[in-house]
């Protein structure tokens, strides 16, 4: 997805990432300033009553139904370094399946947590894991 960030949203974050989580559907998406963006900008900047850029990105922005599915929001820094960036992330994925525990119920919205083992951060300390936060159980 290609955004500036400050449309106005037409449904719950919450609602969008479940029905991203039943398409198993994750969200990447650039973040390029347009002139728009950059009037928010300055008025964000220049007054004290409205939250930083970055509250008001997680509020109405993509960025959080882009943490809930596991992909993430890269601001763009120039017209070659951040698409690139992107894309070469995308590669780099792969996706963990795993059985569903016996007592999943069908529709049921189920969370999940993945992290790192221990042995791996000591190996690697700058890895981090990108991951959905939950799922709904499939219906078959």
């Amino acid at each position: 997805m290609i955004t500036d960030n400050i449309g106005a949203p037409t449904l719950n974050q919450e609602i969008v990432a479940e029905q991203c989580w039943t398409a198993a559907t994750l969200v990447c998406g650039l973040t390029v300033a347009t002139e728009a963006s950059r009037k928010v900008h300055k008025m964000v900047t220049s007054s004290r009553f409205f939250p930083s850029v970055s509250e008001l990105e997680a509020l109405f922005g993509m960025n959080q139904i882009a943490d809930m599915t596991g992909g993430e929001m890269v601001r763009d820094n120039g017209p070659e370094g951040s698409l690139s960036a992107m894309i070469r992330r995308i590669r780099a994925r792969y996706m963990l399946y795993y059985t569903l525990p016996s007592s999943a119920v069908r529709s049921e919205r189920r969370t999940i947590k993945v992290e790192l083992a221990e042995e791996a951060l000591e190996k690697s300390p700058g890895l981090h894991v990108l991951a959905r936060t939950g799922y709904v159980v499939p219906e078959r």
